[in-house]
C-alpha cells in the first residue's frame, strides 16, 4: 500500500498543479468576458445615442424641406 501511495503522490502533485493552471485560465477568460460585455454595451449605448441624433437630424431636415416649400409657394 506505501508503494502505491508513493507512485500516485507525482500523479496527484501534476493532477493539482494542472488543475490550478486551468484555474487561472478559467478567470483570464472571464475577465476577458467581463470586459468584452462591458465593451459591447457601450457601444450598444453609443449606438442608442447616434441613432437619436440622426432621428433628430431627419427631422430638422423634413421641417426645413416643408418650410422651404413653403416659403417658395408663397414667393410665387
Amino acid at each position: 500500500m506505501m508503494a502505491a501511495n508513493a507512485d500516485l503522490q507525482p500523479q496527484l502533485a501534476k493532477a493539482t498543479a494542472q488543475n490550478g493552471a486551468v484555474q487561472a485560465e478559467k478567470d483570464i477568460v472571464m475577465d476577458h468576458m467581463t470586459s468584452g460585455k462591458s465593451e459591447h454595451d457601450q457601444l450598444c449605448a453609443k449606438v442608442d445615442e447616434i441613432q437619436a441624433v440622426m432621428l433628430i437630424h431627419a427631422t430638422d431636415v423634413v421641417t426645413s424641406q416643408a418650410l422651404i416649400m413653403e416659403l417658395e409657394e408663397a414667393s410665387s
